[in-house]
């Protein structure tokens, strides 16, 4: 599986269309038997010229895109799942060069319903310009072996097709398909462009919808490479759109929905990682911090000051934005918190024995305050930010890795390493990934602007919404993210 270059939301250089089927086709993976398997198949379609960039924002010209998916169709025979695309120019894989490039198109397979996709099976060609169809458990971060059969003809487009057996344990899924195709199409603000998806994510709708179930047919057995799908709470998606930004330690930026992207330290090949996204309070900007404290500018997001150049007894860990955006704090591993612009001194822990490292920051509302988070579970207040509970002293699965506070100031969660989430003072519970094995570890949480919901992200990139929190496509199977380090996100 070829990697995407690290870019612009992950799409450097590609148009992608995303199209969301009204169905699910269901996948047999056990060796029970059933008499007269009934074949199911669900089929949508959707308008051509919907071409969009990874900003959200129109392509110009999109007509006859071959990235603009038009229909799309699932069916189980009760032994084989077939998949099948079109797109408004439906080029021939072996004779059009972009194919052994980093264009491809994937369908993404749901079977547990929760909104969180655990397979995805590529449509690809590798660069001698072979079909080279996978399948991918995002479970395991692994491709599976599995044989996924390729074709291409002028009539039914793309059609890939896989053993039933290969998902194991999976008997119905949602799905829903999406395609990049390499070019330099772009929008009048320079954004990488990519379609929508049927229907289209850009409106905050679960991108899944339906469902057809399978039947069971004998089979030599589960596939001994697919891992065992967990139950897992449905995802109520929000009914508004929704955007985040995801930064990466090389500098990275990667943008979702309608979050606008205005640069990032990438190709400056940093010395030191980052380890903070920060956005300004209309979110027309964002700030990265690394390490040693230097500080990264971008939108409307002014330089207010840093610790670059300077030898700090501990390494950066988190960033947080003032109210007003003229200001920034930062706090250090060991709990020292550096104040610049208009953001306060409002104390820290340097000097305070037995205290674990720190490992989040977050801020109250009218910027007076702040909470600290150690990794123990451990929660310190400074300012107007007030005390409502802590982990500390409890026996936790993995160290706490983020905290996040509600909008109104009134509480606050913590997520540790492998999902878990706690959550105190007002602050509700919607879920989390407690008892799921990750293929990533989790490095940051993100709450939704109503405090309905919130994002984990792993450090390989997937994102994972509960509550009104929606989650776009992830990237994460191409290879696109080598390490994230934060999200932020609105709405």
């Amino acid at each position: 599986m070829r990697r995407l270059p690290s870019a612009v939301c992950a799409l450097a250089g590609m148009l992608v269309l995303a199209a969301t089927p009204a169905g699910a086709s269901g996948v047999p993976a056990s060796t029970t038997t059933t008499t007269a398997p009934q074949p199911m198949a669900v089929t949508i379609t959707g308008l051509p010229g919907d071409v969009y960039t990874a900003t959200g924002q129109p392509v110009a010209a999109p007509a006859s895109d071959p990235a603009d998916l038009i229909s799309a169709s699932a069916s189980d025979d009760g032994t084989t799942l077939h998949l099948s695309a079109k797109t408004v120019a439906l080029n021939d894989p072996k004779s059009d060069p972009n194919w052994r490039n980093v264009t491809y198109i994937a369908w993404l397979l749901d079977p547990t319903f929760s909104g969180h996709p655990r397979y995805a099976v590529y449509y690809d060609l590798d660069a001698s310009g072979n079909y080279a169809g996978t399948l991918f458990s995002f479970l395991s971060g692994q491709t599976i072996a599995c044989q996924v059969t390729l074709a291409f003809d002028p009539t039914n487009g793309y059609q890939a097709s896989l053993p039933a057996s290969c998902l194991q344990g999976a008997t119905s899924f949602q799905w829903l398909v999406y395609s990049f195709y390499d070019t330099v199409s772009t929008d009048t603000t320079g954004a990488d462009g990519f379609g929508k998806s049927l229907p289209d994510f850009h409106t905050g709708a679960s991108p899944f919808a339906g469902k057809v179930s399978g039947t069971t047919t004998p089979s030599s057995g589960a596939n001994p490479s697919a891992s065992p799908i967990p139950a897992a709470a449905p995802a109520v998606h929000s009914p508004t759109p929704t955007a985040y930004w995801l930064a990466g330690a090389d500098g990275s930026v990667y943008t979702y929905g309608s979050a606008r992207y205005y640069g990032s330290a990438a190709a400056l090949h940093l010395k030191h990682p980052v380890v903070a996204i920060a956005p300004t309070p209309d979110y027309q900007g964002y700030w990265l911090a690394t390490s040693t404290g230097a500080i990264y500018h971008f939108g409307d997001a002014k330089p207010h000051g840093s610790k670059a150049g300077t030898k700090l007894a501990a390494p950066i860990v988190a960033m947080a934005s003032t109210a007003d955006g003229k200001g920034y704090w930062l706090a250090s591993r060991a709990g020292t918190v550096y104040h610049f612009g208009d953001a306060k001194a409002l104390g820290q822990l340097t000097g305070k024995k037995g205290s674990a490292p720190v490992v989040g920051l977050t801020t109250t509302s009218d910027g007076r305050g702040y909470w600290l988070a150690a990794s123990s579970g451990a929660v310190y207040h400074f300012g107007d930010a007030k005390p409502y509970g802590s982990e500390l002293g409890k026996k936790l699965p993995s160290p706490i890795v983020g905290i996040a506070a509600t909008p109104d100031s009134k509480g606050y969660w913590l997520v540790t390493s492998t999902g878990t989430v706690y959550h105190f003072g007002d602050a509700k519970s919607f879920g989390s990934e407690a008892g799921v094995k990750l293929a990533s570890p989790i490095v940051g949480i993100a709450p939704t602007s109503d405090g309905l919901g919130y994002r984990l992200v792993e450090k390989n990139g997937r994102v994972l919404a509960f509550g009104d929190a929606h989650d776009y496509i992830s990237h994460v199977a191409r290879g696109v993210v080598k390490q994230l380090v934060g999200i932020a996100s609105f709405g």
